[in-house]
């Protein structure tokens, strides 16, 4: 079983909800299950890395008839947003991020229309911000490096004193705005 698989079973098992879920490894472009198996889906922040457009499929075949498909995108065309004190060029630089999306992935508006393209119907289409604030956490270390590495030798500093001040302040966090559709599989 690869890492993330192994972590996440160690989780289940930790919130004691392991006999509830079954972790396997797949393929968002040929999902393992049965036409129609379940009566739900939920997909975030995968179609970014896939091809979108044949997962939509996917998922919409897995899914029963009259049964509805979340699906949650970054919105790489929105910016992000850091709780610092910066100003002018640095600031539009720390709060721009690298599209990070595949040659056949999404990670912008289009996600709403390619929702319907792929047969969802009665579409609910929406923008959400995550608001990330635990410093010592993986995934804000892991924003914070993205930003880090864009910036040049005068830039680290400042940023690094904005955010050392923002820490003690106790308001230190980003927010990562995402692009949220839940769309139904029309009934037979």
């Amino acid at each position: 079983m690869p890492n993330l698989l192994r972590e996440a079973a160690a989780l289940a098992e930790e919130e004691g909800v392991s006999e509830m879920i079954r972790f396997g490894e797949g393929n968002a472009d040929r999902l393992p299950f049965e036409d129609g198996q379940f009566d739900h889906a939920f997909s975030v922040t995968v179609l970014e890395e896939c091809d979108a457009d044949l997962a939509l499929s996917e998922l919409r075949r897995v899914v029963r008839p009259g049964g509805r498909v979340g699906v949650i995108v970054r919105a790489t065309e929105l910016p992000h947003a850091w709780n610092l004190g910066l100003e002018g060029a640095l600031r539009t630089k720390v709060d721009s991020r690298p599209p990070l999306v595949g040659p056949r992935g999404v990670a912008d508006r289009s996600i709403y229309a390619r929702m319907g393209a792929a047969g969802f119907e009665r579409l609910s289409c929406f923008p959400m911000l995550a608001t990330i604030d635990r410093a010592d956490g993986p995934f804000f270390r892991y924003l914070q490096g993205n930003v880090v590495a864009r910036l040049d030798t005068a830039e680290r500093p400042v940023f690094e004193a904005a955010r050392q001040a923002a820490l003690e302040g106790g308001v230190l966090f980003t927010v990562c705005p995402h692009h949220c559709v839940v769309g139904r599989r029309p009934p037979i």
